[in-house]
């Protein structure tokens, strides 16, 4: 004799799909098994499968290996239909068991006296939560929300290229001319012409008192008395000479002004090789020397230092060196350290001083000599 029985609670799913045809075997969801209990063949369990709330088939279990359960048929009229993974497996009552505990009892008497009702129960425990309903259909659109505030300003973006560039203006009107420039040093004495012819003797002329001038009308050297080292070009010349001593034994007797402009329009300044440099044409001597300026230095006096090939003409006496004094605008200088000069000597002048509280300004330095001629 075969005894069915139930299990509470007992509700699980399909791990893998199920097909009758070729399976005898239920795969439970892992660990789920023990909820079945132990069937056999004489102690069987119903299980009811359902697919959502929809009934599929009840399934009578004869046996159980952890979650595998043993499909001996089906019950109840039903048949074993194929059942995917996730369907339920439930232990449920079904008619069938009612039937053989009708079978099992009998066919009772008459109906006894009705008792006295018994005391009510103690409220079974809640079961299983149902699955999820399936979802709802989606509900209509809302209405359009009012416009939200305006968004912050953007970042500035990156600069632009570089446009083009334009065409170009046309020319200026001519400026204004300069003021005209300073005058320059007096140039070399130019070569001596050819000679001329001789000119007719002269009368013969009156003596000149000692320490007074003449014109004196030459056309050779010795109408100078005999003078050594001198060049005469031939022709007619006048020159207007001391009757005492106009050249010397040397025959240095042309005299000769070398000029140097150190500051025109601006205060002087001191240093070394402060103008152009002059070249000495001829072999001759130095016989004073001359300063002046248009403003005169104040707090200490202005002090020039002439050099011939770069050593100072006062090496030995510094002091005697060319200067204004203060407040003073001209100056002068006869004594000298070195006084002879050659051919292609090269003079310079430095600015030892320029004065202290007013420096001098517009400066002009001359340096007088005797020169030969040749």
């Amino acid at each position: 004799m075969t005894t069915p029985y139930l299990k509470n609670n007992a509700t699980t799913t399909l791990a893998q799909d199920y097909d009758p045809a070729t399976q005898s075997t239920l795969t439970l969801a892992a660990g789920t098994g023990s909820l079945f209990g132990t069937p056999t063949p004489s102690n069987y369990i119903g299980v009811s499968a359902f697919r959502g709330r929809s009934p599929l088939s009840i399934m009578k279990i004869t046996g159980r290996t952890g979650d595998v359960l043993t499909v001996a048929g089906a019950l109840d009229g039903t048949s074993l239909v194929n059942l995917r993974a996730t369907d339920r497996i439930v232990s449920t009552l079904w008619a069938g068991v009612i039937d053989d505990l009708y079978t099992q009892i009998g066919v009772g008497g008459a109906q006894g006296t009705q008792g006295n009702q018994g005391f009510q129960g103690a409220a079974g425990s809640q079961g299983n939560q149902g699955s999820t309903g399936s979802q709802g259909p989606q509900g209509y659109q809302g209405s359009q929300g009012t416009q939200g505030n305006q968004g912050f300003q953007g970042f500035q973006g990156s600069a632009g290229s570089q446009g083009n560039q334009g065409f170009q203006g046309s020319n200026g009107a001519a400026g204004s001319q300069g003021n005209q420039g300073f005058q320059g040093n007096q140039g070399f004495q130019g070569a001596a012409g050819t000679q001329g012819n001789q000119g007719f003797q002269g009368n013969q002329g009156s003596g000149v008192a000692a320490g007074s001038t003449t014109q004196i009308q030459y056309n050779n050297a010795s109408a100078f008395g005999g003078a050594t080292g001198l060049t005469w070009a031939s022709g007619t010349s006048i020159f207007t000479i001391n009757a005492n001593s106009t050249f010397d034994a040397s025959g240095y007797g042309f005299i000769r002004s070398f000029v140097f402009v150190i500051a025109s329009g601006f205060p002087a300044t001191t240093g070394q090789n402060k103008t152009n440099q002059l070249t000495v044409p001829y072999d001759g001597k130095i016989t004073k020397a001359w300063i002046n300026a248009k403003t005169a230095p104040t707090g200490a006096a202005l002090i020039c230092d002439i050099k011939k090939n770069g050593t100072s003409i006062w090496a030995s006496s510094p002091a005697n060196r060319i200067q204004l004094a203060i407040a003073a605008t001209t100056g002068t200088q006869t004594s000298f350290d070195t006084t002879s000069l050659a051919a292609g000597d090269v003079l310079t002048i430095d600015v030892a001083q320029v004065g202290s509280t007013i420096a001098g300004q517009d400066v002009t330095v001359q340096l007088t000599t005797l020169l030969r001629n040749t």
